[in-house]
């Protein structure tokens, strides 16, 4: 059971890093400021998932589609071919 929980953690540790290193990644692609607006990027069956923190900046992400496509297609193991961005506000830590 203990070396389940291991295996898992460890999966889960490395996926996360993964995702954080596709993260940067994007970002670098776009002009300031619309990088910092970026919460997580993934992908999953051929699409980039891209996760912003409000609906006015995804709208703007959007506009580099092409240009996120380009890099991570050059960067990532899988293929891709899509491009989603989806809005997710911000966490804010509890007081």
């Amino acid at each position: 059971m203990q070396q389940l929980v291991s295996e898992n953690l460890g999966a889960l540790a490395k996926r996360a890093g993964e995702m954080d290193q596709l993260t940067q990644i994007v970002r670098a692609v776009l002009p300031n400021p619309l990088g910092d607006h970026i919460i997580a990027v993934n992908v999953r069956n051929e699409t980039v998932f891209v996760v912003a923190d409000s609906p006015v900046w995804a709208s703007r992400i959007r506009f580099y589609s092409q240009e996120i496509l380009d890099k991570v297609e050059t960067t990532h193991p899988d293929p891709v071919g899509n491009l989603a961005v989806k809005v997710r506000a911000p966490q804010v830590p509890d007081h």
